[in-house]
């Protein structure tokens, strides 16, 4: 308390600093674990892994079908995230390189229409979202909000496709996903394309039907 207020921060934001610590503590005992895990010898920390998060992982269809040592090195790469009530983790219209597993907690899901953020579901614990950005770079198109707090697992972009490098044979189900979710974006930026043509078309249509009005 007394390094934020030296530090001028803003009395709701040492509120939720504050929040933050007491969560860990009471849910944690301050224990932090990836420093935890990192301690144990490479075969422990996959051991753990997989006694922990394989009906978490397994919920992704594209993890669906993978061997326990595909799933092993994905679940090494886990990082823990903690998420306060009311945060954005992840915001529409942003390009995404994570996504995310929910362990505990709630999330609400936003999509933005006409300016306005309007709530479409909600995500609960053993859920997942977000898995689209380690397919494909494109913005996302809803955001996720915390609604209570959330013990999440973050998966990024470059550490799966590592993994995918060390097993190529079983990565290939996941390359041709990403190769079908890309051919998919082409077809639709191509479809969008089209429509701004004729609406672009249309528009010069109609300014020069207003112009030989005038004449």
């Amino acid at each position: 308390n007394d390094y934020m207020a030296y530090r001028g921060i803003p009395p709701r934001l040492q509120r939720r600093v504050q929040s933050y610590f007491s969560y860990v503590w009471d849910t944690r005992r301050g224990i932090d674990e990836s420093a935890l895990l990192k301690d144990l010898p490479t075969y422990l920390q996959i051991d753990v892994a997989i006694a922990a998060h394989t009906e978490m992982i397994k919920s992704v269809p594209m993890f669906h079908d993978a061997s326990n040592e595909f799933l092993g090195a994905i679940m090494v790469k886990l990082q823990p995230i903690i998420a306060l009530p009311n945060t954005y983790i992840i915001r529409a219209g942003e390009v995404g390189s994570e996504m995310y597993f929910i362990s505990r907690g709630d999330v609400d899901v936003y999509i933005p229409v006409a300016g306005s953020d309007i709530k479409v579901a909600s995500l609960h614990a053993g859920q997942f979202f977000g898995e689209i950005a380690l397919l494909q770079d494109a913005p996302r198109n809803a955001s996720i909000v915390a609604s209570t707090y959330c013990d999440l697992y973050m998966l990024t972009k470059a550490d799966l496709w590592d993994v995918m490098d060390e097993y190529p044979r079983e990565s290939e189900p996941i390359r041709q996903a990403a190769r079908e979710r890309g051919i998919d974006t082409q077809q639709q930026e191509r479809r969008a394309s089209l429509v701004r043509s004729r609406d672009a078309t249309d528009d010069d249509d109609d300014d020069d039907d207003a112009n030989d009005a005038d004449h």
